[in-house]
């Protein structure tokens, strides 16, 4: 795991390990931003990461200062890292339930737990061409392949073959 990738996991690990995929995508994404605005606010360096992957981070200080954002700026960076053009389509499209059996199985994949992935795609083997709920629509081959949003979601087991 790169470190950028567990600074990521780290900071929004409550989140992650708490969060009903019962819920919509705006529900998950309102955390993060929020999470990733507050921690921001206390000096948090794992802020960083994703601060520096969306925005120009020389826009944001003056001569080395830390970057500091504001909540709107929070929610564009998680808007865009998850395949949203802005925050107005997270609100307006991001209403959907996110779709708990994908989710478990892309957490499957990049966890590298090649017997939950199997249970679940010999339960449900349609899960092989569904499509992500997120705006970037990656399936499980994107997953695969490191599929270049959700710095969190950047891991690749050592069972990936």
């Amino acid at each position: 795991m790169h470190p950028d990738v567990a600074k990521v996991r780290s900071l929004h690990h409550h989140i992650l390990d708490g969060f009903d995929h019962s819920n919509s995508i705006f529900d998950l994404l309102d955390q993060f931003a929020d999470n990733l605005y507050h921690a921001n606010q206390s000096a948090d360096e794992r802020t960083y990461v994703e601060i520096k992957n969306f925005l120009k981070i020389d826009e944001l200080t003056n001569s080395g200062e830390r970057p500091n954002i504001d909540l709107n700026m929070a929610r564009e960076i998680i808007a865009r890292q998850h395949g949203f053009r802005d925050w107005q389509e997270v609100k307006y499209g991001g209403k959907v339930t996110l779709q708990s059996d994908f989710e478990s199985t892309v957490d499957a994949i990049i966890l590298g737990n090649l017997k939950k992935l199997t249970t679940l795609l010999n339960k449900k083997p349609h899960l092989i061409i569904q499509r992500s709920a997120y705006f970037h629509k990656g399936t499980l081959l994107h997953y695969i392949s490191s599929n270049g949003v959700e710095i969190r979601r950047q891991l690749v087991p050592d069972n990936l073959p």
